[in-house]
């Protein structure tokens, strides 16, 4: 956490200048692209937004992602057994593509407001923080099946788990609908990855994702 604490220092000072701000929660669908299957995910987070003139502001956050595919039966071996006993040589392959991933980050991006008036804000910005993430991946070691039926004789396989921390960046839009004075709703785009070192891309499951949240916000003045 040291690296974040670093970034906090540096640019939560700057927002001591913000003329208004607002706080911010947030409901989107992250997509993995390290994972095979991404079914069961979604994302929350919250938001402090500072706005230092007509064109930056500062923002810090919280956010929790998570996406698993990884079916109940799966700890059960005789459960398990029955399932893959009922698959082909050709369709074990897909049917057990199971893997699961789950981050929470902490973070502080800046933003380029493009657009900013009374009734829209529309801002690109670049961010960076640590993430903690813990991934999952079910490895279908081998498999045997009768060469007449197609039906799968015998099989093994693990799962293998890792939780890692590390130092991210992102970058995205961000688009506000204001409401009132001091109410707005949202929308952010954004694209996260961690910084590869060898202990990231040996992970079961990488969390760098592409999220599109909903925002919903309240503005007050400082």
């Amino acid at each position: 956490m040291k690296h974040l604490k670093l970034i906090l220092l540096v640019v939560l000072p700057l927002c001591g200048y913000a003329q208004s701000s607002s706080l911010a929660i947030s409901v989107g669908r992250p997509w993995f692209a390290d994972k095979d299957v991404n079914t069961q995910n979604i994302s929350t987070g919250l938001s402090f937004y500072h706005k230092l003139n007509e064109s930056f502001a500062c923002e810090a956050l919280y956010e929790y992602g998570y996406s698993n595919n990884m079916p109940v039966f799966l700890t059960d071996t005789g459960a398990l057994s029955e399932f893959m006993f009922s698959q082909t040589s050709s369709t074990i392959l897909q049917a057990s593509m199971w893997s699961m991933v789950q981050y929470q980050r902490l973070g502080v991006a800046m933003h380029h407001q493009f657009v900013n008036n009374q009734r829209f804000v529309f801002s690109c910005f670049l961010g960076s923080g640590y993430l903690v993430s813990e991934s999952s991946v079910y490895v279908l070691e081998f498999f045997e099946y009768d060469p007449d039926s197609e039906q799968i004789t015998d099989f093994d396989g693990r799962i293998e788990t890792q939780t890692i921390d590390k130092f991210y960046y992102n970058l995205g839009f961000q688009f506000h609908l204001n409401l009132s004075r001091a109410f707005f709703v949202g929308l952010n785009a954004s694209y996260l990855q961690i910084y590869d070192d060898y202990e990231s891309l040996q992970s079961p499951v990488n969390a760098g994702n592409y999220n599109l949240s909903l925002l919903f916000g309240k503005r007050f003045d400082l």
